[in-house]
């Protein structure tokens, strides 16, 4: 399986690091070489610079090869582009974004959009470790 991960900020380059671990061919793509450069030592998957909102940008990375597209940069509307592009253009199989805002997440559903909230899942899990029952909103 080839995922390419559009955002190397915090969120990105954890989950590229963790797929890399795990076996999983990756390819991490951002604008910034700062961003690029803190991927760990041990991470010596495909890196591309350059602006993932540009479908040049995907291609010359290898969107065409991706078998998930994972767009995790700190722009939604660049993300939902992304996973669009991937899905729309090149037929990728899946994509899925990351969603900032939780009352997005909801709207990004209907539109038949994968995507995962990194706020609704750690307020679920703090619910849960305080004992609480989850709670709508």
């Amino acid at each position: 399986m080839l995922v390419l991960v559009a955002g190397c900020g915090r969120m990105g380059r954890h989950v590229a690091e963790m797929l890399f671990q795990s076996g999983t061919e990756v390819i991490v793509v951002d604008h910034s070489a700062e961003a690029l450069e803190a991927l760990s030592d041990s991470f010596t998957g495909l890196t591309y610079r350059g602006d993932v909102r540009e479908i040049t940008t995907l291609e010359e990375a290898g969107i065409e090869r991706a078998d998930v597209v994972l767009a995790c940069t700190g722009d939604e509307n660049a993300n939902l582009l992304v996973a669009e592009v991937a899905q729309n253009t090149y037929d990728v199989p899946r994509a899925i974004i990351r969603a900032l805002d939780p009352l997005k997440q909801e709207v990004l559903e209907q539109m038949g959009v994968e995507s995962v909230c990194p706020v609704l899942l750690g307020a679920t899990a703090i619910l849960e470790a305080l004992g609480l029952p989850e709670m709508e909103g």
